[in-house]
């Protein structure tokens, strides 16, 4: 039995703009921080909770405290919410995502599980407002850990609850940013990307060698996901540096 772990934000949901642009208000309305550090390899981890804890310590030299960090979430969470019922256009799925979902459920064997740096619940808002049907399915979230591979490492038991299964023989992350390879990489795990153009690009220079641009190929998703069963080429830190710069600009 095999297990993929979908990210959320620009991998099944088109997302990825609105919730930098919700996050980055939330900073200014609670801080009066205007922009954070662009370059993803500049944050430890890359979860929600830990982008903001170490903003706030970097720029204020003190430890955020749990209960400021709730109401950031909640500060959050209502702007997304609000954003979401002005403009729904922002809130739509990667296309083909619903449709992927239901192909693998019914006629493969991987099963599928779903693991992200975001909130509970602003991670199943998002599903929510681009329709994608997930109840069903084990999530992990940024409630369950600070760091992407304790999302994973929940994800993963989840699944073998839900699947009622001993382990699984392989598993894969599909994602769409370096920050989705480095943790598959950091866990032995596959990885198929979703991205297209220079993100695309920078994926590739990092080591994936599967890249859709979106989830419409159900047959290619599949036969990216059996060919992944090989551990990925670790890349120097200096050019990993270097692949992230080239991607954000």
């Amino acid at each position: 039995m095999n297990l993929v772990i979908f990210d959320i934000d620009g991998t099944l949901t088109d997302t990825t703009f609105v919730d930098h642009e919700c996050y980055e208000q939330t900073l200014f309305d609670r801080f009066g921080i205007r922009q954070f550090p662009s370059d993803v390899n500049h944050f430890q981890h890359y979860t929600d909770p830990a982008i903001l804890s170490q903003i706030y310590e970097e720029r204020f030299g003190s430890t955020l405290a749990q209960e400021e960090l709730e109401r950031v979430r909640l500060h959050y969470t209502a702007l997304l919410r609000a954003t979401a019922k002005i403009w729904p256009q922002l809130f739509l799925e990667i296309p083909g995502a619903s449709s992927l979902l239901g192909y693998l459920r019914h006629e493969t064997d991987w099963k599928i599980a779903i693991g992200t740096g975001s909130w509970s619940e602003s991670a199943r808002l998002k599903l929510d407002s681009a329709k994608i049907e997930f109840r069903d399915l084990p999530l992990a979230t940024a409630d369950d850990g600070m760091t992407r591979e304790e999302i994973m490492k929940a994800a993963v038991r989840r699944a073998l609850r839900a699947y009622r299964a001993d382990s699984f023989s392989h598993i894969t992350i599909v994602g769409d940013g370096v920050w989705d390879l480095r943790t598959a990489r950091n866990m032995n795990y596959g990885f198929v990307g979703i991205a297209s153009g220079s993100r695309a690009g920078i994926l590739r220079k990092y080591g994936a060698t599967h890249i859709l641009p979106d989830l419409r190929d159900f047959k290619w998703l599949v036969e990216s996901l059996e060919a992944t069963q090989v551990l990925l080429p670790t890349i120097p830190a200096e050019q990993e540096e270097l692949y992230v710069a080239k991607e954000l600009q």
